[in-house]
């Protein structure tokens, strides 16, 4: 769809874009979708010594949900060993890990 872009749109413009090599996406698919969850998420990776750098939960009104983080690649593995032993029991939900 063509239309006609205002005065306030040609001011804003993208000036450039950051990348951090450095980083790995860790992604929880099926958690529970409830605090107390999150709270132990972050509990786990915080009793490590982990430092997470953004986060993105999917918004969803369903029991479940996916929660994204991005970690340096140096903590990945203190990141996934704390979040393994710290939620033991949650058989019900995935893990994927990307290093971007």
């Amino acid at each position: 769809m063509v239309r006609e872009v205002n005065s306030v749109e040609r001011k804003v413009s993208v000036t450039g874009v950051a990348s951090d090599q450095n980083c790995a996406k860790i992604t929880l698919m099926g958690i529970p979708n409830d605090v107390s969850v999150l709270c132990a998420v972050f509990s786990a990776l915080a009793a490590e010594g982990v430092n997470v750098d953004m986060i993105v939960q999917a918004g969803t009104d369903r029991e479940v949900t996916d929660l994204t983080f991005t970690v340096t690649r140096e903590e990945e593995r203190a990141a996934l060993g704390g979040i393994i032993s710290g939620l033991a029991g949650s058989e019900s939900w995935e893990i994927a890990c990307d290093e971007t």
